[in-house]
């Protein structure tokens, strides 16, 4: 006898909808790194009125951040963009600050129990006072904003403060909840305080009132216009215009209502199906939103008329927008090998351009050798034409920087990358993202191109090395990984207690590994047996608590030593009796550091520091009571914002001539000194990254530089 399968109850269903959704929304970060506008074109690039939209808005507006559609956008998207505008703002800070202090008081006059909100407080509010220590490294701003238990602490302040403005001033609000038929408690505790519910008119304008910060919201939908539907909520409309709103950009899920054919003939108003005729007849609107005619005439009514916007989008509505529709069947259709074969196109555009761009470079670099074969031609003959009979002795020409090729990086920007080389292999190994994957993209250095990709992370990567035929990376992911590149597979997974910020091999000891992590700890492994660090290196009273950015293993009177570079000063862990001790840099207190690197040829240290206004770099050794043995100093008027690597190098031609390359953050350059003024290569965009390696044997030195887009290689020569 045969069975049917039992049927599935509506709350059933609609589990089994939200569990689908939120596998989907878990694929994304919480808050996203910034991208490119023209993201959003490639994403509707199929809906020609949401494509009209962005077009117009990229004329206005450069990059967008998303965030994950959870439910909790609004209020994740508003605490973003309110924590990031203070970034560089001290007035506007101080503001903000003072305003989330008062939010407690608010919340008690609402009668919610100090038991209740003082935790979700308490995270919200130590956030907001790191904000000028974020100011120097905005990489970790955002990697806070990523982490589930502070981003979502945050959202839920945000919700009972939202919430408890609405209580505190019911008499004003609840006249539009007359037809939901609840009260201004009810819609609070339903709507408002409950989390991963989507936000509408009321949580918005009751936070931007509850916090005094003005909000813009963009409304992409499917209408006609060709201007998106800009929404502007004022604490005091008298301000209006005085100060820069918050801009946010409300993207609705193209999926809604596709899920089943009986939802499409539903009116979303009073959830009856629509008929062809009579008083509930299809109607559609300007926005492109469809409903029953009685149900949309009756909204406006009640409404007030002017006032009425769209149920669905809130864009503004009369009834001489309302439009008959006549509904017709629509037949589903397989387009799945379509847009198989539309991937595949896509896939092949792509690598066409790719090598291009890498054909384009070559015939520019074949070019510049053939006009510098030419120059010294010219100079030979020009010697040999002198009047001088004696035998002529050439000086060996004194070597420069030059250009030799630029590989382009074709993925989206990351917010930071880094790279490694390996001298043995002639391979450089730069951080990539794919598929949200994050790993290594490999290029030769005596050939043209990426080599290969291999993933890695899944969290984005902030430092790699490499040692023979291993490489060592870190993440966000609170993971360090030890893989073979040669197999494209792990050797180690550890995971860790934080996000990882800088790894090292040992030198000495092939065995260990080293990172530091974003809690200014310093872990070391033993990859024998790494269940557990071999020594967990933390005294937050001397290193203070900003992330390690730098790991140098090495030894310094005769005991095996870790230097240790954050954003405050250089300590040194003595490994044999784990006892951590300050540099001592010799310079003003002023400059504090925000690169620390050592040339592996002659063991020499390179400690670049800044100041509000100037850099300065400083070559030398550490000495056994550690100090820093300065052998150079090097000082450049101009600002360097972002933390980015420095390297130094000796003249195999002139061993008292020492180099150092690091990036101008005012211009985006590579610089290169020696003592003097620096030269410029100018590239145009901020460099995250620079490393060297010996070429051969003749003492070239390859130099590279990458940049958010482009891998640029230039040789020592």
């Amino acid at each position: 006898m045969a069975t049917s399968e039992p049927e599935l109850t509506d709350e059933q269903i609609l589990a089994f909808e939200q569990q689908i959704k939120d596998q989907e929304a878990q694929k994304i970060p919480l808050v996203c790194q910034d991208e490119p506008l023209s993201k959003l074109e490639e994403e509707f690039k199929d809906n020609e009125s949401f494509l009209r939209k962005v077009k117009n808005l990229s004329q206005k507006h450069s990059r967008i951040r998303k965030c994950r559609g959870d439910g909790n956008c609004f209020f994740r998207a508003f605490a973003f963009a309110w924590f990031e505008s203070t970034l560089h703002n001290k007035s506007k800070y101080d503001a903000a600050l003072a305003q989330l202090k008062n939010t407690p008081a608010l919340l008690e006059k609402a009668g919610f129990q100090k038991l209740a909100y003082e935790d979700f407080y308490d995270i919200t509010l130590e956030q907001f006072e790191k904000i000028p220590a974020y100011a120097t490294d905005p990489d970790l701003f955002l990697v806070s904003f990523q982490s589930e238990e502070t981003s979502n602490a945050i959202v839920m302040h945000l919700r009972f403060v939202a919430s408890a403005y609405l209580r505190v001033h019911a008499d004003d609000y609840e006249p539009f909840l007359v037809a939901e038929m609840i009260s201004i408690d009810e819609f609070c505790a339903m709507h408002v305080e409950a989390f991963g519910r989507e936000s509408d008119h009321l949580q918005i304008i009751s936070l931007t009132k509850a916090l005094d910060v003005p909000v813009e919201v963009i409304y992409l939908d499917g209408g006609r216009e060709d201007e998106a539907a800009v929404h502007e909520f004022w604490p005091d409309e008298a301000e209006k215009g005085q100060r820069a709103p918050l801009q946010l950009i409300y993207r609705p899920d193209l999926t809604d209502g596709e899920d089943d054919e009986d939802d499409t003939m539903e009116c979303s108003i009073c959830s009856e199906d629509w008929t062809q005729a009579g008083p509930h007849r299809l109607i559609s609107l300007k926005c492109g939103h469809l409903y029953g005619e009685k149900c949309i005439l009756r909204w406006i009514t009640r409404s007030k008329g002017p006032k009425a916007g769209c149920p669905h989008c809130k864009h503004p509505i009369k009834v001489s927008d309302i439009r008959a529709v006549i509904p017709i069947k629509l037949g589903a259709i397989d387009t799945a090998q379509i847009e198989r074969f539309k991937s595949e196109v896509a896939s092949t555009k792509a690598a066409i351009v790719e090598r291009r761009y890498q054909l384009e470079k070559a015939l520019l670099a074949l070019s510049m050798s053939r006009r510098e074969l030419e120059k010294r031609k010219a100079r030979i003959q020009l010697a040999k034409d002198s009047n001088d009979d004696a035998l002529m002795s050439l000086s060996k020409p004194r070597r420069t920087l030059q250009h030799s090729r630029t590989d382009y990086l074709l993925t989206e920007d990351l917010g930071t990358r880094v790279m490694t080389i390996n001298q043995q292999s002639k391979m450089i190994f730069a951080s990539t993202k794919r598929r949200n994957r994050y790993g290594v993209d490999i290029f030769g250095l005596d050939r043209i191109g990426r080599v290969a990709y291999i993933p890695i992370h899944d969290g984005a990567i902030r430092d790699i090395k490499c040692r023979d035929d291993l490489l060592l990376s870190c993440g966000v992911d609170k993971m360090l990984k030890l893989m073979s590149p040669k197999e494209q597979q792990a050797v180690q997974n550890i995971s860790m207690e934080a996000p990882g910020w800088c790894c090292s091999f040992d030198p000495e000891h092939s065995s260990l590994l080293y990172c530091g992590l974003a809690n200014a700890t310093t872990l070391v492994y033993d990859i024998r047996n790494t269940a557990e660090p071999l020594h967990r290196l933390q005294d937050r009273q001397k290193t203070g608590a900003s992330p390690m950015y730098s790991l140098i293993p090495m030894i310094v009177g005769g005991k095996s030593t870790v230097l240790c570079g954050n954003l405050t000063k250089i300590t040194a862990w003595d490994l044999d009796d784990t006892q951590c001790h300050v540099v001592d840099m010799d310079c003003s207190d002023e400059y504090k550091p925000y690169s620390l690197t050592r040339d592996e040829m002659d063991g020499s240290l390179l400690v670049s520091l800044r100041s509000h206004e100037s850099s300065k770099h400083v070559i030398g050794r550490i000495t056994d009571d550690w100090k820093m043995d300065i052998s150079h100093t090097f000082d450049h008027i101009h600002q360097q914002k972002w933390v980015s690597k420095t390297v130094h190098f000796t003249d195999d031609d002139d061993d008292s001539r020492s180099l150092y390359c690091f990036a101008n953050d005012e211009n985006g350059s590579l610089c290169i000194g020696d003592g003097g003024q620096a030269t410029t290569y100018p590239l145009g965009e901020r460099i995250f990254d620079l490393n060297y390696c010996k070429l051969n044997e003749s003492g070239n030195k390859i130099v590279a530089a990458l940049t958010a887009s482009k891998l640029h290689l230039y040789t020592f020569m």
